[in-house]
């Protein structure tokens, strides 16, 4: 490929996923139309990118003056075999559909919703009903917004039923959550697990910038494997919580201090819903203002770092 055609794809590329959509969306929220509703049911995958699905067209219909019909979870990709009733479950766990219309009730009134497969496809008709699988178009472009439904999604997740399900947190102490993304779905997507060593580095930044603050900590791995799998992070004093239960992984994910988020629609998810640091790496979807981003050489700088541990634990202001 010649460097001509790759700035021409470049230039398309920011064309079709930047300039077009963005002139798409402010079209629609200029059009805006009574009883115009959308709801986003994901595809047939796994349970964090559904999640995020959902989240992603709640954010849409807040800022484009939509109403949001909630699709509960009816098929998850990796269902436990022994657990028949897990989108159920997991419904339930989540709770982010309290509150809202369901699909049968607006369908009823408007008929069936019409498919798409992007909110830029939506048309700003009155007495209109959308289905879409995500709404990630809208999100990547403004993850900023965002900010103006964290505390409800919260809320209504801390408010749902955990079933017993253990979140792992210890009180007076900053809890770390490192989030690693291992398993055999990713044998053909290296590009999203992170390697142990790189994550050695990142905790070793993280540790030492504890340690400028005084504050006692304890660091927590989730992942799976065993924990051979991660020689360069023993030195650490880490807890490895491999192979566990995801929803007890998702909610100490969600409970931590300090959460690192693994190349996952679960960690991206649990940092919507988590009221502690993020530290996130580039991902296919932005991180939101707040969320400490790494470098490209993948490290982060200490100094900010300590200074953002040291607000967050009362010791200072920024």
């Amino acid at each position: 490929m010649t460097t001509n055609t790759r700035a021409a794809n470049r230039t398309q590329r920011w064309w079709t996923e930047r300039v077009l959509p963005r002139a798409i969306f402010l079209k629609q929220r200029w059009l805006r139309a009574g009883n115009c509703h959308i709801t986003c049911p994901g595809n047939q995958d796994g349970l964090g990118a559904q999640l995020q699905a959902r989240l992603s067209g709640m954010l849409f219909a807040e800022c484009q003056g939509l109403t949001y019909v909630h699709s509960p979870f009816t098929s998850l990709h990796n269902t436990p075999a022994d657990e028949p009733d897990w989108p159920t479950r997991c419904e339930r766990f989540f709770g982010i559909g309290a509150g809202e219309l369901a699909v049968a009730d607006v369908a009823h009134e408007l008929g069936e919703p019409r498919r798409v497969n992007n909110p830029t496809q939506i048309r700003m008709i009155d007495d209109s009903f959308w289905s879409t699988p995500n709404c990630h178009a809208y999100a990547d472009l403004y993850p900023h917004q965002y900010l103006r439904l964290t505390d409800r999604f919260a809320a209504r997740y801390h408010a749902a039923p955990k079933d017993g399900c253990t979140g792992y947190y210890t009180p007076g102490v900053v809890n770390v959550a490192l989030h690693l993304r291992r398993g055999q779905d990713l044998a053909h997507k290296l590009h999203l697990m992170t390697r142990s060593d790189d994550s050695a580095v990142l905790l070793q930044t993280i540790t030492d910038a504890l340690h400028d603050t005084d504050a006692p900590y304890v660091i927590r791995v989730f992942s799976q494997g065993t924990e051979e799998d991660f020689p360069e992070l023993r030195r650490f004093g880490v807890e490895f919580h491999l192979n566990e239960e995801l929803l007890s992984t998702f909610h100490s994910l969600v409970l931590s201090d300090v959460l690192v988020m693994a190349k996952s629609c679960l960690s991206y998810s649990a940092a919507l819903l988590s009221k502690g640091l993020k530290i996130y790496g580039p991902t296919g979807h932005r991180p939101l203002p707040g969320w400490l981003v790494l470098g490209k050489d993948g490290r982060l700088d200490q100094r900010h770092l300590t200074q953002r541990l040291k607000a967050y634990t009362g010791q200072t202001t920024l």
